[in-house]
């Protein structure tokens, strides 16, 4: 009987440790699939105005070699956005959903406010707080609104994200 236990405990001993190391480095290879580049946030007090001293209410979206601007949301989200931003570009991988968007985990947190809304093609969510979803259709959900983007019609949207998976980078116009 006490071998018995001596052989669960050592082959718990080995198990336990090589299931956790292919839990965490199987997480970890996902996050890095989802964001392309970013440079880390130093925390430091970074407001929402550019350089002149003007506040920041829209950012550039480029996706598939198209330039796009976003006029931003009143949201605290969005703001937090802009803090980021300001510190280095954001790009990511979007992926196909639903055939209405397109949506990434940005791999870290921003508040959210959601509200039931409808979408419309150009806007842009904030989804459970660390997903960014860019509607090419319509949805009705829970979202935090961080933007619209500007001046493109629905038609061209969707030619421009297109039908698979896709890159977007959002930055700040210096």
């Amino acid at each position: 009987m006490e071998k018995k236990y001596t052989v669960t405990i050592v082959a718990s001993l080995i198990l336990v440790p090589i299931l956790l190391w292919l839990f965490y480095s199987q997480n970890d290879s996902q996050s890095r699939s989802n964001i392309i580049c970013e440079k880390s946030h130093s925390g430091k007090g970074v407001d929402t105005t550019n350089k002149g001293g003007t506040k920041v209410s829209q950012v550039n979206l480029s996706v598939n070699g198209h330039e796009m601007i976003v006029t931003l949301a009143k949201t605290k989200a969005a703001d937090k956005l802009i803090e980021r931003l300001q510190v280095q570009s954001l790009t990511l991988k979007l992926n196909e959903y639903g055939s209405f968007e397109k949506v990434g985990d940005l791999n870290f947190s921003l508040p959210s406010s959601d509200r039931q809304m409808k979408t419309s093609p150009g806007d842009i969510v904030l989804y459970q707080g660390n997903e960014i979803s860019i509607f090419y259709g319509s949805n009705s959900w829970s979202y935090t609104p961080l933007g619209k983007i500007d001046n493109v019609s629905t038609n061209k949207l969707k030619k421009i994200l297109g039908t698979s998976n896709v890159i977007v980078r959002f930055s700040i116009a210096h």
